[in-house]
């Protein structure tokens, strides 16, 4: 026995502490006497602990969480004199694996921290000190029973299995910190504490997190170029009369002095709330500070609201609590305004209106903001939106507010610019995101404008791969969920599933998810574009032959919506109570009649064409009246009530309302513009009496190119003209985020993750379907990335990349194709991920449990069969038996999914499958019946052997499989058989 070991038991004797006297003590002392020590004898640097080893070992009862816990906690670490293990794997799992370093001294999170940084610029008891190369400083905590790191600022995403927790620039923490992430000071910063699992997880965090500064870097250069393009004549923010003074600082000085005037007067809460709006809202004729409108709407709308509104105001400027806390009072009251029915008061809102007036008193800690813009501006800055959701906490304002001092570090000690407080930093950022003039030099030649829409993107490329029914769906559907930035905290039991189907259909609807199935015939034409023959339509909007017009597939069709920035949020655009029209701006198909798409757009109105007759008078509110003036007119012409000429200036006139929604088509099968109505109909005759018919329409999204109407609708246009859209056939929620989306260089729309899912991803031949595209899938290749590549389309002759914010995840099942014959182009570009039978998945135990079948020792055994008989490829999965309620339920599971399976493994070959199932060639089992059928000719045949699937299985069935009870003479051995052969 280790001599150093013995010690420690005999001290625990002498202290009376029994020994072993819980499954904790026996799991730590088995790893030490049977892993840990064995392994230093051999001199070995690491030794790794498989937790289902350790269970099997002590014959415990699937005590994963416990062993776990076990293993990771500090007793394990004092006992074995080793510094916290890495987790590899799941958090508590049969799988999860600890790996130990058997030297005290040798961390591997410290490792791997001097691997990047060099030597720690401090050592402690307590803190490893570190600092890299733009003198930003991390922490090692050296105490803590798991890796635990010190940050500065927040790290998004955060890799598998790490976790973090975020303190505040004034929450207090270790005292034992460097300098740059120590509690109090004027350089006090918010700072993160993230608990890493495993080395590969640490050195993703850093990798992330010299990325967000690189991404910050390159923003902040970018922003600084276009702001001194704008103002030529800056220098220093104190220098005076300069373009900035005049025109940018100025009047929030002005306003804010009046609010400090303000608040000496004998003003009530209410009244000062009000003085400091009416300042605010007055601060500057081109620019307010806030929006009038939200005002006016509380007295015409709310007027119950109109006070406590004030009131609120003045309370948060009158506050002397800590900032963070008066704003979280005041937000907290403006939403209760809200939720009682003051609707004007959205969330962009009240972050304007309270966070504006905290700045008349507070610059030093806020500035006037709105909500697109300042999330415009962390994104540039490669940073995650600093008020993400619906709802204001302190956390939201502690991101903000460590921004704004990052960059105002950087501009007083980095530039020398001399920034006086926030609004200086908002001064900066507003002007730099407002204004594009051409940057000089460049920061990314030839890259600006894709390093501008991605700064922070990471894109995906998985493929999940294993066995039917190994949870590959719903494994999918939590990463697309993931992935789209939504919560991943599901129950593994049905009402979490149900959550998380919910919250993916949603995003299915809301355009972010597509999803595709690969097959044989899938080709580069279904899936990057091809050509399809298109109806032409002529003047009078009847049919007029094909011709054949480049078609988006579905990976160009999410790459471009990908590519879109949207105005997430935006209260402004609702469809619930417009009605929605189809309109032919001109004819798409012949380029003369291009002007009307254009002047329409430019001018601001629909034109229609249908004869040069002037419809303002009232009569023609009446079908019947344009009819009959038409006929009166036109009577050489066979005119019918039924007639495009007819209908159609009745639907533009009469049936189209000041609100209503028009969708501007490009043929049958696109569309190109969106906008809605605000003005009646309209006579405004040409020279050549065409087009003579308009309506004042505010165009609020357009693309000249168009896109398939499939996204937005079932079915594809007809030919009418102008037409009412069914709102059950159409995706109201698509058409939301067209008309709220913006330019993709445009700061005032945040970038949404989007991801295509490729189901059966090997079934089709890769190489066809993506085509010249295949490079593009690389991270690095990616628009916005170092190193972003494009290329020239075949049919439309478009340029095309693929944006960083579209994520692929691909599906392939093992049994239909093996993972090596995969390829090579594919299996580089792509990151998989195994999905094997799990038999310790919620969902399956819950099965377990109602079934009353003993469904883990039932898989287990039958896929250890398949794995001797073909290979591990062809398992079953668990996800066959979640749901089961009963025994019936399994049975039906056997019979229809997993026998049916099993027949096409082995290619009708009874024997074998009747071995996986543990029956007896020539004996009736508990789930097939074996019949032999003698030689009908009598001449010396060998005997077939018939096989048949019972039409009733054994009681006993799932015991004899699993060899622990032998077949009785009973009733059901001679049961009736189905014949499935």
């Amino acid at each position: 026995m280790n001599w150093g070991r013995w010690l420690n038991q005999y001290g625990r004797f002498l202290s009376g502490e029994r020994q072993e006297h819980k499954d904790a003590d026996k799991i730590r002392r088995y790893v030490l006497e049977e892993v840990i020590e064995p392994a230093r004898e051999t001199s070995a640097a690491t030794t790794d602990v498989l937790v289902r080893d350790v269970n099997s070992a002590l014959q415990l009862n699937e005590a994963w969480p416990n062993i776990c816990q076990a293993l990771a906690g500090r007793k394990m670490q004092e006992l074995a004199e080793v510094p916290p293990p890495q987790r590899i794997g799941a958090e508590a799992s049969s799988a999860t694996i600890f790996r130990f370093d058997l030297d005290p001294a040798e961390y591997w999170a410290d490792a791997v921290l001097q691997e990047r940084y060099g030597e720690p610029i401090n050592r402690t008891k307590k803190i490893v000190s570190y600092q890299a190369a733009d003198g930003r400083q991390l922490g090692l905590d050296s105490e803590a029973s798991s890796a635990q790191i010190w940050l500065e600022g927040i790290v998004t995403p955060l890799p598998d299995g790490a976790t973090a927790n975020r303190y505040t620039a004034t929450s207090p923490r270790n005292s034992n910190l460097p300098p740059r992430l120590r509690y109090g000071g004027t350089e006090a910063r918010e700072v993160s504490l993230i608990t890493i699992p495993n080395a590969d997880a640490l050195r993703s965090l850093l990798d992330t997190y010299q990325s967000q500064d690189a991404a910050f870097e390159n923003g902040l250069k970018l922003l600084r170029a276009r702001f001194l393009s704008h103002c030529p004549d800056f220098r220093s923010f104190a220098e005076p009369q300069s373009s900035y003074v005049d025109g940018e600082r100025a009047y929030k000085i002005a306003a804010a002095d009046k609010v400090t005037g303000a608040l000496q007067e004998a003003f009530d809460d209410e009244e000062l709330g009000r003085q400091v709006f009416v300042i605010m809202k007055e601060a500057a004729k081109d620019g307010p500070l806030v929006r009038w409108q939200t005002e006016d709407d509380l007295k015409k709308k709310y007027p119950w609201a109109l006070s406590d509104f004030y009131r609120y105001i003045g309370r948060l400027v009158r506050s002397k609590h800590p900032i963070e806390e008066s704003l979280e009072e005041a937000f907290k009251s403006f939403q209760e305004l809200k939720d009682a029915g003051a609707k004007v008061l959205t969330y962009g809102e009240q972050l304007n209106i309270l966070i504006t007036a905290a700045s008349m008193v507070h610059p030093q800690a806020a500035a006037p903001i709105k909500k697109k813009m300042i999330n415009a501006a962390a994104e540039a800055l490669g940073q995650p939106a600093l008020f993400p959701g619906e709802h204001f906490d302190q956390e939201n304002y502690s991101r903000f507010k460590a921004l704004f001092d990052r960059v105002f570090g950087v501009m007083n000690n980095g530039w020398g610019w001399g920034p006086r407080d926030f609004f200086d930093v908002q001064g900066f950022l507003w002007i730099a995101l407002n204004y594009e003039q051409p940057v000089t030099p460049p920061i990314q030649p030839a890259n600006e404008q894709s390093v501008e829409r991605t700064f922070s993107m990471k894109p995906t490329n998985l493929i999940l791969y294993g066995p039917p029914g190994t949870g590959k769906t719903y494994r999918t559907a939590l990463e697309a969920v993931k992935l789209c930035g939504g919560p991943v905290n599901y129950s593994d039991d049905e009402p979490g599933r149900a959550a998380l189907m919910k919250r993916y259909y949603e995003l299915v609807e809301n355009r972010q998810i597509e999803f595709v199935t690969f097959h044989q015939n899938f080709s580069y034409e279904d899936f990057v574009e091809g050509l399809r023959p298109v109806p032409l339509e002529s003047e009078n909007g009847t049919a007029a032959g094909f011709q054949l017009q480049p078609e988006d597939g579905i990976f160009r069709r999410i790459a471009e919506r990908a590519g879109k920035r949207v105005a997430v949020g935006s209260d402004e655009f609702q469809l619930d109570t417009r009605s929605v029209f189809k309109i032919s701006l001109g004819q798409s198909n012949q380029a003369q009649w291009d002007w009307v798409y254009d002047q329409s757009l430019e001018e601001g109105y629909a034109y229609l064409g249908f004869k040069d007759v002037d419809w303002s008078d009232p009569k023609f509110a009446d079908r019947e009246a344009i009819f009959a003036e038409l006929q009166a007119r036109f009577s050489e012409e066979p005119i019918t009530s039924q007639m495009g000429v007819v209908k159609s200036p009745d639907r533009f006139r009469n049936q189209l309302k000041v609100g209503d929604v028009v969708i501007a088509s490009k043929g049958l099968n696109a569309f190109r513009a969106i906008g809605i109505v605000e003005g009646e109909y309209e006579y405004a005759p040409r020279p050549d009496g065409r087009y003579c018919h308009r309506r004042k329409v505010r165009w609020l999204w357009d693309d000249p190119d168009g896109v398939p109407v499939s996204e937005i609708a079932e079915k594809r246009f007809s030919l009418d003209t102008i037409y009412p859209l069914p709102k059950s056939r159409l995706n109201l929620a698509a058409i939301k985020r067209y008309v709220n989306s913006v330019e993709a260089d445009d700061q005032a729309g945040e970038i949404l993750p989007h991801v295509l899912i490729i189901d059966e991803i090997n079934r089709a031949n890769i190489s066809k379907v993506f085509g010249e595209l295949i490079t593009l899938l690389e991270p690095d290749k990616r628009l916005g990335q170092a190193n972003a590549l494009t290329v020239r389309l075949p049919y439309s002759k478009r340029e095309f990349g693929v944006p960083s914010n579209l994520h692929l995840i691909g599906t392939m099942n093992t049994a239909d194709r093996s993972i090596a014959l995969l390829d090579t182009a594919l299996r580089r570009r792509f990151r998989f991920e195994e999905m094997a039978p799990d038999t310790s998945v919620s969902a399956f135990k819950a099965a377990e449990v109602d079934s009353g079948v003993p469904l883990t020792a039932v898989l287990t055994t039958l896929n250890k069969r398949i794995e001797y008989l073909v290979d591990r490829d062809h398992r079953i999965g668990h996800a066959f038996f979640i749901g089961c309620k009963d025994r019936a339920d399994v049975d039906e599971v056997m019979r229809h999914k997993v026998v049916p399976l099993l027949q096409e493994y082995f290619f009708d070959d009874w024997n074998r499958l009747a071995a996986v199932l543990g029956e007896k060639k020539g004996k009736d089992g508990a789930f097939l019946t074996c019949d032999l059928i003698q030689d009908p000719t009598e001449s010396g045949g060998e005997p077939l052997t018939s096989w048949r699937v019972r039409a009733a299985f054994a009681v006993d069935a799932y015991d004899r499989l699993l060899g622990a009870a032998v077949p009785a003479n009973d009733e059901q051995a001679t049961a009736e058989v189905s014949d499935l052969a």
